[in-house]
């Protein structure tokens, strides 16, 4: 294969941010945690699947604080997907739980605390850095806005990267009555899935960039977001997927929780433009691997044939 001589180009500044909130809670001993904690804690919204162990109480009163933060049944290595939204500062997790069950949780900081609320019942911690994961150290709880004695509770939580892996602990209970709730289990970083459209394209190619411009000045609904594969999430994203971020061969595509490459992703993209675009679709008539050698030429000659940039290109979010 050709190899794809890739330039150093002065990378534009993004427009400022809000912090994200683990980011701000946490100073600079974030940048210190592995980088799947950081992707999860980063503040962008996205789509997690693992595997995760419950088991609950049995006690009456286990049952109904149960009840009230909406806690999942037992169950043991069932499939887990959890959905985080970011907005105005606070994060809205949303977690699926063997396919049936649904706990829904909202964080948000309260000054260097990190509140947790289910329903009811709000959890404020203290996030503590601690061997590369991050304890949970539970520091109030209010049930109904009502302050309630953390004496009569016993709460470990706990986040951490094992073989490569996210995998979070959560072990609650009530002292002298027991359990409440404890669930273990793991987040698969190869199953990250951006809740929004995704395109990863190379922000010094002029046919690329051009292209990028092209769609984002039609209406598609919902629209495509658009990350330049020069920058720190558009290299983890075509890692993820299989692409080498130092000698990438295609742009990628990332729709409804699948992925497309090559020439199934310019298809994909015509075809999302609607309209007469659609017709797009019968270019899949031709034999992939056809269509795919075809984008190959394009892509190892793209910089000798259209040029390069001297900045890369950053959309606005």
């Amino acid at each position: 294969m050709t190899e794809i001589t890739v330039k150093t180009a002065r990378i534009q500044e993004a427009p400022a941010q809000r912090i994200p909130m683990f980011k701000a809670l946490l100073g600079a001993e974030f940048a210190q945690l592995d980088s799947r904690l950081r992707r999860v804690h980063g503040g962008e919204p996205g789509r997690w699947r693992g595997r995760v162990s419950v088991e609950r109480g049995n006690s009456i009163l286990a049952m109904v604080l149960a009840w009230l933060a909406s806690l999942p049944p037992s169950m043991t290595h069932a499939a887990i997907e959890v959905g985080i939204h970011a907005s105005g500062g606070a994060e809205r997790w949303e977690r699926l739980f063997g396919g049936s069950a649904r706990m829904a949780s909202t964080l948000s900081a309260e000054g260097s605390l990190l509140m947790e609320r289910l329903g009811p019942v709000a959890l404020y911690f203290k996030l503590v850095v601690r061997e590369a994961g991050i304890d949970w150290i539970l520091e109030k709880i209010r049930i109904v806005r009502i302050p309630v004695p953390i004496a009569w509770f016993q709460i470990s939580a706990r986040i951490e990267v094992r073989d490569q892996r996210y995998h979070f602990h959560v072990d609650s209970a009530l002292r002298g009555i027991g359990r409440i709730v404890r669930y273990d289990g793991y987040l698969d970083a190869k199953a990250f899935v951006p809740a929004e459209r995704v395109i990863v394209f190379d922000g010094i190619c002029h046919v690329c960039s051009g292209w990028v411009r092209f769609l984002r000045r039609r209406r598609i609904e919902p629209p495509f977001r658009a990350i330049a594969m020069q920058t720190p999430d558009g290299k983890a994203l075509l890692r993820d997927h299989g692409i080498d971020p130092d000698d990438p061969a295609t742009f990628l595509v990332l729709d409804g929780g699948r992925h497309y490459t090559e020439s199934d992703a310019a298809i994909h993209l015509l075809v999302a433009l609607g309209g007469l675009w659609r017709l797009a679709s019968a270019a899949k008539l031709v034999p992939k691997r056809w269509r795919d050698a075809l984008y190959q030429v394009l892509a190892k000659n793209r910089y000798r044939w259209f040029g390069q940039r001297t900045t890369c290109y950053l959309p606005d979010p």
